[in-house]
């Protein structure tokens, strides 16, 4: 599970990169308190900033909490 600080917002980073281990990947990322539910776009990037890859889904509200879940199957770039 990855989960931004309530903070972040779009276009900001984080202090510290997420590592991701290669291979199928199922992430559910919990969005700040108050993140409408919809389309949202993740991208993975490497150590360098380039986006190796962009993967899109729908956020949905349950419980309070709005998530975001994505599949990255086999990012096998370099790191």
């Amino acid at each position: 599970m990855i989960k931004p600080p309530s903070r972040w917002r779009s276009g900001a980073r984080f202090g510290h990169p997420i590592v991701l281990n290669r291979g199928r990947l199922q992430l559910e990322v919990r969005l700040p308190v108050g993140s409408s539910e919809g389309k949202y776009r993740l991208r993975v990037s490497d150590k360098f900033g380039k986006v190796r890859k962009t993967v899109a889904s729908t956020a949905c509200t349950e419980d309070g909490i709005t998530r975001l879940k994505v599949v990255l199957d086999n990012p096998t770039y370099p790191g």
